[in-house]
């Protein structure tokens, strides 16, 4: 869940068994990674509110394009702007079937990338 990211381990005890490292860095307020993925988005995007509900929409299972923009409530050509943005941050990625051009298959899905938000 921590993805091998240095920062997110620095505050994990090496003694301490899974549970009491989810209890105590994340799920607890004072957890030194509770706010981690609202900071990351605070401090790298413009709309960090659009960008959680695009987050919030494929953790709930809508994966394509336009069911992501139809959940989030905006245009879905406009949602390509805001993958792209999350994509270059490594936050999410889009998986194409192996059959098809990357950059003009229409049925790529969207999924968390990175572990922390994902989790």
């Amino acid at each position: 869940m921590f993805g091998g990211t240095p920062y997110y381990l620095d505050g994990v005890g090496l003694g301490d068994d899974l549970r009491t490292v989810i209890r105590r860095a994340l799920l607890s307020r004072q957890g030194s990674l509770h706010d981690e993925p609202e900071y990351v988005l605070r401090t790298e995007l413009t709309e960090p509110n659009r960008y959680f509900a695009i987050l919030k929409a494929i953790a709930a299972g809508n994966t394509m394009s336009n069911e992501i923009a139809q959940i989030v409530g905006i245009d879905s050509k406009q949602i390509s702007t805001y993958t792209q943005k999350l994509e270059r941050l490594r936050v999410v990625e889009r998986e194409v079937p192996v059959t098809e051009d990357k950059t003009k298959s229409r049925r790529g899905r969207y999924r968390i990338l990175d572990p922390l938000f994902r989790f």
